[in-house]
């Protein structure tokens, strides 16, 4: 569309510093958020993602100018909106929301929803944006209908034209796919980005599914108990996480028993291997476990290397294998559903380990 608001390249569009946020208590200020600190860049889209409790929609809030901040600073398109001593009222944010309910009128037409932050606009520029975010959601034959006669990923679009028909400098949503079932929660993660994509929209998305934050997002803040354990892509998450809970919240795999050998390397039952980061403080001989995803493990009827079938979940294309080395130690095994082999039966592996992360033991 020809009158979204073009921003510089790399420009960053929302900066937290030293994001800290607390509620009252018997005992003081109870911290929900410590420390959180990162950075997007316009027309970026990011996720935070994390465990119940671990304050990823307190963050959203806080954003938002819905939570007061304890200290640190917020800044959109590089002026301060929030801080502890000189918050901006939520209305003066430029910010546009999408809640988990999504939250239409139920006595306004689709139309008049979208067009409900549009207000100050003459009737002409209204109907025009109306129009345009009509057509951008495809949903221009049931701008009368209202909200109760559309089927949940319809409101969802509704909802998603109204916060985004003011233009607004960000846009944030809470677990927007929360209430659709499996199947439509991943094509609606998809439209969803394409439809953000194309209006160049900053947006941060609130999530506690890893599959909708690695469909939609550029870039995913893993929190836990309040702190930012990693920043990065997608790609960064899983193949160099940043610490043990990053490497178990994120993807599924198995820590493999080693110990520190001379020049860095990393002596295993699988082999010895160099990798690209170790710990601070080890030491030779010192226990270490290196991280085994499913996908490093191959089946190979012609490998001399065998692993035992401990358990086995049938995914379609793939079974995912629960293995046993000789020693006892387990990992995980994706295998194409062709390669269906019995509970206690002993198949051919090898190792394509193209990132090696290890952690203390």
């Amino acid at each position: 569309m020809q009158d979204e608001t073009i921003m510089q390249p790399h420009m960053h569009a929302l900066e937290l510093r030293g994001l800290t946020v607390g509620y009252p208590s018997a005992s003081g200020t109870q911290l929900v958020l410590s420390d959180i600190s990162l950075a997007l860049a316009a027309g970026e889209i990011a996720c935070l993602l994390g465990p119940s409790g671990c304050g990823k929609t307190t963050a959203l809030r806080a954003i938002a100018g819905f939570h007061p901040l304890q200290s640190g600073q917020i800044r959109l398109m590089q002026q301060e909106v929030g801080s502890a001593n000189h918050p901006m009222p939520p209305e003066l944010r430029n910010i546009g929301m999408v809640f988990q309910d999504y939250a239409l009128f139920p006595h306004l037409s689709v139309a008049d929803n979208i067009g409900f932050g549009l207000y100050r606009r003459s009737k002409r520029e209204r109907d025009t944006r109306i129009a345009q975010m009509l057509d951008l959601v495809g949903l221009r034959e049931l701008a009368n209908s209202a909200p109760h006669q559309l089927s949940g990923g319809q409101q969802q679009r509704v909802a998603l034209a109204r916060a985004l028909a003011p233009q607004p400098a960000l846009l944030l949503m809470d677990e927007p796919f929360s209430n659709l079932d499996v199947t439509l929660r991943e094509r609606l993660a998809l439209e969803v980005r394409d439809l953000l994509k194309q209006t160049g929209t900053t947006a941060v998305i609130v999530t506690h599914d890893q599959h909708e934050a690695f469909a939609v997002a550029d870039r995913v803040a893993v929190l836990a108990e309040g702190r930012l354990q990693q920043w990065g892509t997608p790609m960064q998450l899983y193949h160099r996480p940043a610490n043990r809970f990053v490497a178990s919240f994120i993807g599924e795999g198995m820590m493999l028993r080693g110990h520190m050998g001379e020049a860095g390397q990393v002596t295993t039952e699988l082999g010895v291997f160099k990798p690209e980061s170790l710990p601070d403080g080890l030491h030779r001989d010192d226990p270490v476990d290196l991280l085994v995803r499913p996908d490093d493990i191959q089946h190979d009827d012609a490998s001399p290397l065998q692993a035992r079938v401990l358990a086995k979940a049938f995914r379609g294309a793939q079974f995912l294998y629960t293995l046993a080395l000789p020693s006892g130690q387990q990992l995980l095994s994706l295998v194409p559903s062709h390669h269906d082999h019995a509970i206690g039966e002993a198949i051919g592996i090898r190792l394509e380990l193209d990132h090696q992360v290890c952690f203390a033991a």
